[in-house]
C-alpha cells in the first residue's frame, strides 16, 4: 500500500479501512465493482471495526465477573438461558 495513503488513513483515524484496503482493492478489481460499491464496502469494514472496538471497550469497562456469549451452548439445549445467574448464597436466608 502507498505510504502516503496509509499515513492519511492513520491521520484520519481510519485504521479499520487501512487493515482491509489491500484485500478490498483486489476484490474490487476482480469483481469489477463500481466506485460506489467499493466505497460502500470499505466504509462498512471501518464501521464494523469501530463497533467491535466499542463493544470490547464497554465490556472491559463494565467489569463483568464473567463474560458469557448470548448464543446458546448446544450442550445446554434443554436448559433455560439467562444472562445472569446469581450465586446460590443469594437465596439463602441463613
Amino acid at each position: 500500500m502507498n505510504e502516503r495513503l496509509l499515513s492519511a488513513l492513520r491521520e484520519l483515524r481510519l485504521s479499520g479501512l487501512a487493515e482491509t484496503l489491500d484485500v478490498r482493492l483486489q476484490e474490487a478489481a476482480g469483481h469489477q465493482l463500481s466506485h460506489a460499491e467499493f466505497l460502500e464496502l470499505i466504509l462498512q469494514d471501518e464501521r464494523l471495526v469501530r463497533q467491535e472496538r466499542q463493544i470490547a471497550r464497554r465490556t472491559k469497562s463494565a467489569l463483568f465477573r464473567e463474560v458469557k456469549p448470548l448464543e446458546p451452548n448446544h450442550a445446554d439445549c434443554g436448559r433455560k438461558h439467562t444472562f445472569y445467574e446469581p450465586p446460590e448464597s443469594a437465596y439463602s436466608m441463613c
